[in-house]
């Protein structure tokens, strides 16, 4: 992120995701912060309209439609 190699696409579904997995590992919520804070300033925010099932592993599903409608965002960043 810091040398803008590349463009950190998220969702809030993905926030939400991150920290559900990171609080299950029992990560402190202050180091939660530390870590999803700079990802939601730095990262270009997809508003993810109708998912589609594209994945063999639905939990997968968010990540592949963020990836697939972020590509105008990655393009103009």
């Amino acid at each position: 992120m810091e040398r803008g190699t590349f463009v950190w696409l998220l969702s809030e579904e993905i926030l939400a995701e991150y920290k559900a997995v990171l609080s299950r590992l029992g990560v402190q919520r202050s180091l939660v912060a530390t870590v999803i804070n700079p990802l939601r300033e730095e990262a270009g925010f997809v508003n993810v309209h109708s998912g589609r099932d594209v994945s063999p592993d639905p939990s997968d599903n968010p990540f592949c439609n963020c990836a697939e409608q972020g590509k105008q965002i990655s393009s103009v960043l």
